[in-house]
């Protein structure tokens, strides 16, 4: 009985650490998506704005 409920709790705790893990690879990649779209973003911004100014 014992070993079992060990079983189930190492089991349990591997499977909060993957989501753990999954939901900061989730946000890392929001983030990174984010960042890159502003970026892209503040380019054409920046190039609009040349090419009105000139």
């Amino acid at each position: 009985m014992y070993s079992h409920l060990m079983m189930l709790a190492l089991i349990l705790d591997g499977f909060f650490s993957i989501v753990k893990l999954k939901t900061h690879i989730c946000i890392l990649v929001v983030m990174e998506t984010l960042l890159l779209t502003f970026h892209k973003w503040k380019k054409i911004n920046c190039k609009m704005l040349a090419t009105k100014i000139l």
